[in-house]
């Protein structure tokens, strides 16, 4: 591909995180884990801003048009789109921001203002320099860009990535990322040079009722919990996953236990399977909306009675 393709074309492709759990290294610099759009900036005479699935977001943020004057050299940045709330990054915020009355944007751009962070570079003055080690890469966004209230560049910190993860968990953050010093800017590539270690939480669900789709594999779970008083009341569909292992289980389950009456009064209920409140699952999620929603739920397997 050519270079000019690269910016001209927006043919960029954001690098991807691989997991894993907090470690302490010399060899990798530690970031914090911003929960917002991830998005590549062009910059050239204007500002474009492009989302990791190649559409264009700049309409939703007028006050990121003008960045272009923040950066003094042609380019494509790597970074996060984020809102804050009470000085925390909030998807929450960023998702009350996006949306598609435009007559709107210009209102809420005041009211609940974004702020484009920068973590890389990997395009300048007409050259890839997706080849430069990310220390290196991190030294040039220092001299280009000059930060106000919508742009700022990434801090880390070295070597002690558990006490910066346990500080961000403290902190009801979402996590870290782990960064190779040396790497290499990898476009659409996931590896084990960028990490992201995430703050979970856990919730333990009985297990209600399973809707099954047109093939037969069961699709969603409908789990409840027990209130302060005892009483199962229900608490949301969990969408149960491909593993054959956890299918066949409850799918077995499911045969030997299913109960004529629903287990919850709601006319929304319909084309599930009741199955009796004995059987309990585990889930992570990284954390529960203003409506008590999960974010991110995953389905992590059955309790086994006792």
């Amino acid at each position: 591909m050519k270079r000019d393709d690269i910016f001209n074309e927006k043919k960029a492709r954001p690098m991807l995180l691989g997991i894993s759990e907090a470690f302490d290294s010399s060899d990798y610099l530690f970031e914090l884990k911003f929960d917002g759009i991830r998005a590549l900036l062009y910059v050239d005479n204007e500002t474009i801003i492009i989302n990791r699935r190649n559409n264009d977001e700049t309409k939703y943020f007028p006050e990121l048009s003008n960045l272009h004057q923040q950066v003094h050299k042609k380019c494509i940045l790597d970074g996060e789109i984020v809102c804050f709330k009470d000085g925390k990054p909030s998807f929450h915020q960023l998702l009350n921001r996006h949306v598609k009355d435009f007559a709107k944007t210009n209102y809420l751009a005041t009211k609940i203002p974004a702020v484009f962070i920068v973590f890389d570079i990997l395009f300048l003055e007409d050259n890839l320099i997706t080849e430069l080690p990310l220390i290196q890469r991190k030294e040039i966004l220092n001299e280009i860009v000059q930060e106000n209230e919508f742009i700022n560049i990434i801090r880390y910190i070295e070597n002690n990535g558990k006490d910066f993860f346990n500080l961000i968990k403290k902190e009801k953050l979402e996590g870290i990322v782990a960064k190779n010093k040396m790497s290499i800017y990898q476009m659409g590539k996931r590896t084990v040079d960028w990490l992201k270690i995430k703050v979970t939480h856990q919730e333990n669900l009985v297990i209600c009722g399973v809707i099954f789709e047109a093939d037969g594999i069961i699709k969603d779970l409908i789990t409840g919990v027990y209130n302060k008083n005892n009483k199962l009341v229900y608490r949301d569909k969990l969408y149960l996953g491909s593993n054959q292992k956890n299918q066949d289980f409850i799918q077995g389950f499911v045969k030997e236990n299913k109960i004529k009456s629903p287990l919850f009064a709601d006319s929304s209920f319909k084309d599930i399977i009741w199955v009796k409140p004995i059987l309990t699952c585990k889930i992570n999620y990284s954390e529960k909306t203003s409506s008590g929603a999960w974010r991110n739920p995953v389905f992590k397997g059955f309790i086994p009675s006792t």
